[in-house]
């Protein structure tokens, strides 16, 4: 039964090409647009989620003094870890980030090779645990072990030195330092805050070596302890101002601490650090209400079109109730027809957004898999239009031609808001 529904729905659809073309078009391309737009949310909602210390997982940033306006600083001075870790017991572990040269690129020569290098940080060891690198060449344990020690990321290995090993090899930085590879770790996700490709041991510079409490250029995370409130944490690094800042240089006035999944979306009102990967949780909101727009105006359309077609629908279906079909019948012929309609719009808008996404991702910069197309998240949406549409597309023909009486229908002549038996 359900077979022969379908193949009459399937032959209304090609008698009426025009209306049909014109719908799935139109559908498909809302769809396609939504499904892009909720996948690049979906993306920018899980930065950091990968971490499995990450509920732990804090940034410390601080308020300047009102000589400097009462900003939020994301840069710290490289005195505050040390400083949190040794006198706050609730605080586990601790890393610092700062750029080379305080964010300069950094000429790179390995080999006969040279490069420009945009992501060369120094940091602390703790940095490879708190943040679960997962490495190929070497180990955390023993990364910087020796001095003058560097890790590098997979891709910057393959541009370095090709698929051999690049354990021990020397690589020379800016023309003035060299350093040993002692380790390779994969790739960071594009959804992961820290973003660097190169890792040199920050206690090899005297940018770790001297501790002061004065400039302002290290960005700096810390992990809890579990049950540790944080904002006990943050209220104990404040007294910490008073009991190691100098009284005459001092130019911050309270610490803060930021939730490593808030890091990314929640820091527009916080002046940058090194990291350069932000987002603004506002701009998600608007492009999650847009692609719901989008949607609801695709569906709309949908629906104005559907209408003006079942008019013309209203003589075929006077010729079935002849033929001896029941109101039942027809109302599952026309839901079966919208059904297969907004169907294979469905399915060709998932597929335009899958063709498009590496165009997508060049765009927004971001790189979006087609799994992430595929989840749940984005098809469910797809899902409840679809089924939206089926059930209010199709309630005018299903429900209105079907009552009127087969002669009114042959006659064509509808009457509206009056039912004539």
């Amino acid at each position: 039964m359900i077979k022969n529904y379908i193949k009459t729905a399937w032959r209304s659809i090609k008698n009426h090409q025009f209306f049909s073309i014109l719908n799935i078009i139109g559908l498909a391309i809302g769809i396609c647009t939504a499904v892009l737009l909720f996948a690049y949310v979906q993306q920018e909602l899980s930065y950091d989620s990968m971490f499995k210390k990450g509920k732990n997982i804090y940034r410390v940033y601080m308020q300047t003094s009102p000589e400097y306006n009462q900003e939020k600083w994301i840069a710290l001075p490289n005195a505050v870890g040390p400083a949190v870790k040794e006198d706050l017991s609730g605080v586990q572990q601790m890393t610092r980030l700062v750029k080379n040269d305080f964010g300069a690129p950094a000429s790179i020569r390995a080999g006969d090779h040279n490069f420009i290098e945009k992501n060369l940080y120094l940091a602390d060891s703790s940095l490879f645990s708190m943040f679960d690198f997962q490495f190929i060449e070497g180990n955390q344990e023993t990364v910087f072990h020796q001095p003058k020690s560097i890790a590098i990321s997979q891709s910057t290995k393959e541009k370095m030195f090709g698929s051999q090993s690049a354990l021990n090899q020397m690589i020379c930085v800016n023309q003035r330092d060299t350093f040993q590879v002692s380790a390779v770790y994969l790739d960071l996700p594009k959804n992961s805050t820290i973003d660097c490709e190169m890792i040199s041991n920050i206690m090899d510079s005297w940018m770790g070596k001297n501790v002061y409490w004065s400039n302002a250029s290290y960005e700096t995370y810390i992990h809890l302890k579990d049950g540790t409130d944080p904002r006990d944490i943050a209220q104990q690094a404040t007294k910490l101002i008073d009991k190691y800042g100098e009284k005459d240089n001092r130019f911050f006035t309270a610490f803060f601490l930021q939730p490593l999944s808030k890091v990314h979306l929640y820091s527009s009102d916080l002046k940058t650090g090194p990291t350069t990967r932000t987002g603004d949780i506002q701009t998600i909101r608007t492009l999650s209400v847009l692609a719901f727009l989008i949607i609801i105006i695709a569906c709309v359309n949908y629906m104005n079109l559907a209408t003006a077609k079942s008019q013309k629908s209203s003589k075929e279906v006077g010729i079935n109730k002849v033929l001896g079909a029941s109101r039942k019948q027809i109302i599952i012929r026309f839901y079966i027809e919208t059904a297969t309609i907004s169907l294979i719009a469905m399915a060709i808008g998932i597929f335009l957004a899958i063709l498009l996404l590496p165009l997508f991702n060049a765009i927004s910069q971001n790189d979006i898999a087609i799994s992430q197309i595929l989840n749940w998240q984005n098809v469910s949406p797809v899902f409840i239009a679809w089924l939206s549409i089926t059930l209010i597309a199709g309630s005018y023909p299903a429900l209105y031609l079907s009552q009127i009486k087969s002669i009114t229908l042959m006659k064509k002549v509808i009457i509206m808001g009056q039912k004539k038996y």
